[in-house]
C-alpha cells in the first residue's frame, strides 16, 4: 500500500481530487454567503417600505431560491467566483505537478554531469526515497551506467596492456634493425630496400602504440599560464623540416599573448592539424596558424592549401582509423587516428573543433577552446 501512495499516479490522482473537492466547496460557500447576504438586503429594503406606508399587518414574504439564483448579479458574480477558483486549482496543481516532477530535473542534470573518464568523481544518479517511478528510472540509469563503465573500463585496460606489450618488443626490433643497418656494408639494394620497409613499418606501429598509450592516459587537468606565441613558433620550428620537403611555406601569425589553459595538451593539438597540413597539401603549398579571441573563447585556425575534404568526409575524418584515401595514406603514414586522438584532446578542454573550406582551395581546421 505504501508503494502505491508514493507512485506519480496516485500522488497526481489524489491531488486533483483534492483540489476539485476543495475547490467545489470553496464555490458553494462563497456563492452560499453571497446568496445569502442578497436575501438579507432585500428583506431590509421591505421592511423600511412597510415602515413607510405605516401598514400594522403581518406578511409572509416567500423568496424561490431559483429566481434569485436567475438574477443578473447573482450569475455574474458565480461566474466570477467559479473562474476564479478554476484559475487558483490550475496554479495550485501546476505547482503540485512542478513538486512531484521536479526530481526529474535533478536526474537529467546528474546525467548530463557523467564523466565516463571520470566517473566516480560524481555522485550516484540513483535517487533513494523519491517517488517509485522515478526511483527505479535512476536505479535503472544506474545500473546501465555502471555496467557501460565496467565494459569501457575492460576496454582501456586490454588496449593499454597490449600497448604496453608490444611497446617493449617494437623498441628493441628497431635498436636491432639500426644496429645491423650500420653494421652492414650496404651493398644489396634489395637488402637495403627491405631494411627501409621494416624500419618505416616499425616507425608506424610505434605511432600506433604511443596514441593509444597517449588516449588511455588518465591525467588532471593542469591549467597554467603561458605566451601562445612561443608554443605556436616551436610548432612551426619542430614542423619546419617536413615542410621544407614538400616545399611548404609554414608561418605563424599569431601575436604574442598570455593565455591559461593546458599548454602540453594543445601543443599536442597544434601540432597533429599541422602536421596533418603539411602531409596533404600540394608542394609548394602552405600552412598557416592563426589566433583570435573573445570574452569568452579562444579560437584557433589552422590554414591550408592542400586537397580538401569532401563534405562527406568532414564529418566522418574524425572517426578512429577512418582514412579518406587508403592508399594516400599508406604513403604519408596515416592510420586514422591523430585527427581521432586530437578529438579527444579538444574535448578533454571542453572546446570543440571543425573543419571548414579554405579559399581558394584547402581547408581551415578551427579550434574553439573555453576560457578557464
Amino acid at each position: 500500500m505504501n508503494k502505491i501512495k508514493n507512485t506519480i499516479i496516485f500522488k497526481l490522482l489524489f491531488s486533483v481530487i483534492l483540489i476539485f473537492v476543495i475547490m467545489t466547496a470553496t464555490s458553494n460557500f462563497i456563492i452560499g454567503k453571497y446568496q445569502e447576504k442578497m436575501i438579507f438586503e432585500l428583506g431590509e429594503d421591505f421592511v423600511m417600505e412597510k415602515e413607510t406606508y405605516g401598514d400594522d399587518e403581518n406578511f409572509l414574504v416567500i423568496i424561490e431560491d431559483a429566481k434569485l439564483k436567475s438574477t443578473k448579479e447573482m450569475r455574474n458574480f458565480s461566474l466570477i467566483v467559479i473562474t476564479c477558483t478554476i484559475i487558483i486549482g490550475s496554479l495550485i496543481y501546476l505547482y503540485i505537478i512542478w513538486r512531484i516532477l521536479k526530481p526529474l530535473q535533478e536526474l537529467k542534470n546528474r546525467a548530463m554531469e557523467i564523466d565516463i573518464d571520470n566517473l566516480k568523481s560524481f555522485e550516484s544518479i540513483y535517487m533513494e526515497g523519491e517517488s517509485v517511478e522515478i526511483e527505479e528510472l535512476s536505479r535503472a540509469f544506474q545500473n546501465s551506467i555502471d555496467k557501460i563503465y565496467l565494459g569501457y573500463e575492460r576496454e582501456k585496460s586490454l588496449s593499454s596492456s597490449i600497448a604496453h606489450e608490444l611497446n617493449t618488443p617494437i623498441s628493441i626490433m628497431k635498436s636491432q634493425l639500426d644496429l645491423y643497418k650500420m653494421k652492414s656494408k650496404g651493398d644489396d639494394e634489395n637488402l637495403n630496400a627491405l631494411l627501409n620497409n621494416f624500419d618505416e613499418s616499425i616507425d608506424r606501429i610505434s605511432k600506433i602504440i604511443e596514441s593509444l598509450l597517449f588516449l588511455n592516459r588518465r591525467e588532471n587537468l593542469r591549467l597554467s599560464e603561458f605566451d601562445i606565441a612561443d608554443l605556436v613558433d616551436e610548432i612551426v620550428f619542430d614542423l619546419e623540416d617536413m615542410a621544407d620537403d614538400k616545399n611548404i611555406e609554414i608561418n605563424s601569425n599569431i601575436p604574442s599573448k598570455i593565455i591559461k589553459s593546458n599548454d602540453i595538451l594543445l601543443q599536442r593539438i597544434l601540432y597533429n592539424i599541422g602536421k596533418n597540413a603539411i602531409l596533404y597539401n600540394v608542394c609548394g603549398g602552405s600552412v598557416e596558424f592563426d589566433f583570435n579571441e573573445d570574452d569568452k573563447y579562444y579560437v584557433f585556425q589552422v590554414k591550408d592549401t592542400g586537397i580538401g575534404l569532401s563534405d562527406e568526409d568532414k564529418k566522418k575524418v574524425f572517426e578512429l582509423f577512418y582514412r579518406v584515401d587508403p592508399s594516400r595514406n599508406r604513403k604519408t603514414g596515416g592510420y586514422g587516428i591523430g585527427l581521432n586522438l586530437t578529438k579527444n584532446i579538444v574535448k578533454k578542454l571542453e572546446g570543440s573543433i571543425e573543419i571548414l573550406d579554405n579559399s581558394p582551395q584547402g581547408s581551415i581546421v578551427k579550434i574553439i577552446l573555453p576560457k578557464i
